[in-house]
């Protein structure tokens, strides 16, 4: 680079730099600017608010009531002028004494929440009434709520109901509410009437009040009384959600999910489930907290925020929140596995009334996991959630009542509880009803009941009232059910059940029920026998030594006899004393 360039070069630069510089100086200028017309404007507003203030005040001193009124509110809520609630309620008084309706009532109510004066009842009764008197909707609503809650007034229904439908004829959203409530119930001479409180309820929905929207969306979204309008109740419970409505915003959560009303929406089903539990909103905080738990409805796994939601539901005492929070804290869904947190949530949240966390509890004082095996524990735990319908508690409370484990042996209370369990599909206890029929125990000894019980286990896939089935209907002389009994026999087999696959090979191997098979005989010996079944061994060992249904093998037989002998086979001890 020449002297010439290296000039041209720092020009270049030095012109940059300038207007760099001059941006610079041009962006400060601008914000200062910005900033000063901010304020100019802050000021011009506030002058101008002085100014209607002056205005107002000089006409409040003239006597003019709703400037008195005016001047009242500006110093409420300090517009133009310092607040000032003592000289608020003087001027709502000098309009109130000139029969100023809105000034009654805004008297009533500094008397009621004593602001500018002493909280006061009586006068709160006063100036409302006066208000309502005067056309005050708001005061006549006042009024009513008075009436209703019998507030310094006798309780009346009757007067309450009329000055909420004075409210309500002059457009006043929640009078409106309420006049749709009474018709709803039909109380103070009312009949229920659903179209009334349709009509009233879309008067107040319309007047922007969130609890009547909350309330017709609830009616279209059931079609209790109204017609069934799932699209319409959407837009009311948006409307509501938008509002803040707590409830309102898990409801459209729901709706979005599902797209019920609405197009689904899943990242929108989210944002309404989180406005919700902000809020306290329990259900939307549990919903949550499984979102983050497993990772679904477009919302990535997230450990921490879990447990978060989930606490946020224990601070309020609900149950469930601690039975999940007790499920994460014991998988280490929550980041990493705590037992014993698990095991304090888990009797925490059994000693509130979840039944889910009382049948853990009872599995692990039953089993020892993480406590100490307790007998009696269990029993409690088992007990408290049966009493609240868990079927599988209940089957388990059944059993110690018949066994006399952690409670006192009773037959009749160990029938109730499985009666009620196998009332609700539990094979367990159904499987129990059949044996205590079959063998008489507790009851009079009754096949055919047996036999009932035992089918609907069995076609719920339990392997033992599959065999116990298949063994009640296999007969030598009366073949009709042998078919059938034999198609229970391997579906229990199959499952690995060691009677049913020696009973199946004792069936193969004799002639009398079946077809004689030696194959398949020696098929279901063999099954058993690998599951340490002694006389399975002892048959396995017979079939090797005479080569039945499989190649002849004096070493496999020897191999197979000595199992069942090491098992208590007495005729296989003999044998090989013999050898």
């Amino acid at each position: 680079m020449n002297k010439d360039e290296i000039n041209e070069e720092q020009q270049g630069f030095s012109l940059r730099v300038f207007l760099k510089s001059t941006r610079m100086i041009t962006y400060s200028l601008i914000s200062v600017l910005m900033v000063f017309t901010t304020t100019l404007s802050f000021a011009e507003s506030m002058a101008d608010k002085v100014e209607q203030y002056n205005t107002q005040l000089a006409a409040a001193k003239n006597g003019n009531a709703d400037a008195q009124y005016a001047v009242g509110l500006m110093l409420i809520h300090g517009q133009g002028v310092s607040k000032n609630s003592e000289d608020a309620v003087k001027w709502f008084r000098a309009a109130a004494a000139q029969g100023h309706a809105h000034a009654q009532y805004n008297l009533g109510v500094a008397y009621q929440k004593g602001v500018g004066v002493k909280a006061d009842q009586s006068e709160t009764v006063r100036w409302f009434t006066q208000g309502a008197r005067s056309g005050s909707a708001k005061a006549q609503y006042a009024l009513g709520k008075l009436y209703l809650g019998g507030k310094g007034v006798a309780k009346d229904l009757q007067l309450a109901l009329q000055w909420f439908r004075k409210a309500a004829e002059q457009g006043h959203g929640p009078g409106q509410y309420k006049l749709a409530l009474a018709y709803e119930e039909g109380i103070s001479g009312l009949k229920k009437d659903p179209a009334e409180m349709e009509k009233w309820l879309l008067s107040a929905s319309n007047n922007g009040v969130a609890k009547a929207q909350y309330k017709l969306g609830g009616y279209y979204l059931r079609g209790e009384g109204l017609k069934k309008d799932h699209a319409l109740a959407a837009r009311l419970f948006k409307a509501a959600a938008e509002k803040g409505h707590r409830d309102s915003q898990y409801i459209m959560g729901v709706l979005l999910r599902n797209g019920d009303g609405v197009t689904t929406n899943h990242v929108d089903a989210v944002k309404y489930f989180t406005a919700a539990a902000r809020q306290g909103h329990i259900r939307s905080q549990l919903i949550l907290g499984n979102y983050f738990e497993w990772g679904k409805d477009a919302v990535a796994a997230d450990p921490a925020q879990s447990t978060y939601w989930y606490e946020q539901a224990v601070a309020q005492e609900n149950a469930e929140a601690g039975y999940r929070l007790a499920v994460l804290y014991a998988t280490g869904r929550g980041g990493s596995k705590d037992p014993s947190k698990a095991i304090e949530m888990y009797k925490w949240s059994a000693e509130k009334g979840n039944m889910d966390a009382q049948y853990v509890l009872g599995l692990k004082y039953d089993v020892g996991d993480t406590v100490s095996q307790d007998e009696t524990l269990a029993a409690k735990w088992y007990l408290a959630a049966a009493k609240q319908g868990y079927v599988e508690a209940q089957y388990e409370t059944g059993n110690r009542y018949e066994n006399g484990n952690g409670l006192n042996r009773n037959l009749v209370e160990a029938i109730k509880w499985y009666e009620k369990s196998a009332n609700g599909h539990n094979k367990q206890a159904q499987f129990a009803l059949g044996r205590l029929n079959d063998k008489g125990i507790g009851m009079k000894q009754n096949k055919e009941k047996a036999k009932t019980w035992y089918r609907l286990a069995a076609e719920q896939g339990y392997a033992k009232a599959q065999f116990e089935l298949g063994g009640m209907l296999l007969n030598t002389k009366h073949t009709e059910h042998n078919a059938e009994a034999m198609d229970w026999l391997h579906k229990a087999a199959e499952q690995n059940d060691t009677a049913a696959q020696f009973l199946l090979g004792l069936a193969y191997k004799s002639s009398s029920i079946v077809p004689k098979d030696e194959r398949k005989a020696f098929k279901w010996f063999l099954a058993a026998a690998e599951q340490d079944v002694a006389v399975a061994q002892f048959e396995v060992g017979r079939c090797y030594f005479l080569g039945s249904g499989v190649r002849q093998s004096d070493r496999k037989f020897l191999y197979w006899v000595r199992k069942a002998a090491a098992n208590g086979h007495k005729e296989a001890k003999e044998l090989l004393q013999k050898q």
